[in-house]
């Protein structure tokens, strides 16, 4: 299967991005060209009062403003070792992997498969690098090699069993890293939050004022947005009263927010508008914020 340069989907490469205060990421995120998971809104809700996280996950183009060797790219001024004792940054960073995995699958079972060979290489190598001193810390190895096996199968066209098992092992290694995290069930809330804003984020990067323009986002969006619910599922049976009643807004905030993909195949005008989304994402902050 061939895929012209027209359709085939523009690539970029997450990094972190540590902001020492609201204040000062509202500033960073305001004057920045590069496309990310959160955006000028955010800078925006960060001038107006609004609680902006210390860390953002942006999604970064190669040699842009803070890319690869910029203002806290790789090399810059933001320890990728932040990941070894941030745990919402930890998770985050885990969350955004296997969201683009799962968009990767999706399309690749819809029988896509230049596409989907294309979106299991976005989550580079670079992004794995950032997490390894986290992976170390906490003892979690494997998943870099299961991500190349899945890549492997995806290249190699394997049956749809054989992608299963790889994609099964897969998301084994993810969960077994995000299983012991000091911050415990706050911080994968907080982790939720920051995946439903990068959908928002690439939601509204997926189309522009005469329709869809980039249907990876808008596949990578629905992708951050499996994720945050697979996580909130997993909190909804806590003995913690507070943390499922935290993860129950959750889902009932996804559940607003769902009619925004209703197929994989992108919707020529956006059937919602970003701003329902990163709402949200304000309201899922808000009902973590409740948990001690």
């Amino acid at each position: 299967m061939t895929t012209s340069d027209k359709d085939k989907p523009r690539l970029v490469k997450p990094r972190l991005l540590m902001s020492a205060s609201a204040t000062l990421a509202a500033g960073m995120l305001a004057a920045s060209p590069v496309a990310g998971a959160l955006t000028g809104k955010l800078a925006s809700d960060a001038a107006g009062g609004f609680k902006v996280p210390a860390q953002v996950w942006l999604a970064a183009s190669e040699g842009g403003e803070g890319g690869e060797g910029g203002e806290g790219g790789e090399g810059g001024e933001a320890g990728v070792s932040e990941t070894e004792t941030d745990d919402v940054a930890y998770l985050t960073g885990l969350g955004l992997i296997e969201g683009e995995v799962r968009a990767a699958v999706a399309m690749y079972d819809a029988g896509n498969k230049d596409m989907a060979e294309a979106y299991m290489y976005r989550p580079g190598e670079d992004i794995l690098d950032q997490l390894k001193p986290g992976l170390e810390a906490r003892g979690a190895e494997g998943l870099d090699g299961q991500l190349a096996a899945l890549r492997s199968a995806v290249s190699k066209e394997a049956d749809s069993g054989g992608l299963k098992s790889a994609f099964e092992q897969f998301l084994s290694a993810a969960n077994a890293a995000g299983g012991e995290i000091a911050g415990g069930d706050k911080a994968r809330l907080g982790a939720i939050t920051e995946l439903v804003r990068a959908a928002a984020k690439e939601y509204g990067d997926a189309y522009n004022d005469d329709g869809i323009e980039n249907e990876a986002e808008y596949h990578h969006s629905w992708g951050f947005i499996q994720v945050a619910r697979r996580m909130a599922e997993d909190l909804k049976s806590s003995g913690d009263a507070s943390v499922a009643e935290a993860a129950a807004s959750v889902l009932e905030q996804i559940a607003m927010i769902e009619p925004a993909w209703p197929s994989m195949k992108a919707p020529d005008k956006r059937p919602v508008a970003p701003s329902l989304l990163f709402g949200a994402a304000a309201r899922i902050e808000i009902a973590a914020l409740k948990v001690k």
